[in-house]
């Protein structure tokens, strides 16, 4: 991976957390849901996607979910916690 390529996944991750813990105002919160495999990325978790380098499909998916008020919290993804 070259370094442009980290570079941009580091600012995909941080742009990722950003929004997440705007959304849920807790950083532990935050970083379960960031840990938590998630049905709707495909059973993966989103540092799981980020380190595939599927950060900016992750940051559309978080955008998307956002908007339209659907971002589950790790408690309520079946079968996890």
């Amino acid at each position: 991976m070259e370094s442009n390529e980290l570079k941009t996944e580091v600012e995909y991750e941080k742009d990722v957390r950003s929004l997440i813990d705007d959304f849920f105002k807790d950083t532990g919160t935050t970083e379960r849901w960031m840990r938590t495999e998630n049905p709707l990325l495909g059973g993966v978790s989103p540092y799981q996607m980020l380190k595939w380098g599927r950060g900016e499909k992750l940051l559309t998916f978080i955008k998307n979910q956002l908007a339209e008020n659907r971002l589950p919290e790790p408690e309520k993804i079946e079968g996890v916690w």
